[in-house]
């Protein structure tokens, strides 16, 4: 899919590169980003339109880099009503892991 967003692009690059990530279990999350739908599945790790998510984050541009660059905490934005989240809960903390080892890696 072209024209991603660079954070999306992030973590799939980080979801490709960590075999213990990608081994948790299958799925699709999808992305509400400002009203528009983009989606992430593994395996194999690709970005989708999310058609076929199991679970929904939703939230802006802005507030998707912050947290993927360690700046806001997912569980903050969702207190502080910069995301909502439905769906299945699994899904959601695997996605949440994933948003945590994007952060470290930039870190680092």
């Amino acid at each position: 899919m072209v024209n991603q967003p660079p954070w999306l692009l992030e973590l799939i690059a980080v979801l490709s590169a960590s075999p213990a990530l990608q081994e948790s279990a299958s799925f699709e999350v999808g992305f509400l980003v400002s009203g528009r739908p983009v989606g992430l599945s593994s395996p194999p790790v690709r970005a989708t339109d999310g058609t076929t998510a199991t679970a929904w984050i939703e939230g802006s541009s802005g507030t998707f880099e912050q947290i993927v660059s360690g700046t806001l905490t997912p569980q903050k934005a969702f207190l502080t009503d910069l995301l909502s989240f439905r769906g299945d809960p699994e899904v959601l903390l695997q996605v949440t892991a994933l948003f945590e080892q994007c952060a470290r890696g930039r870190s680092q």
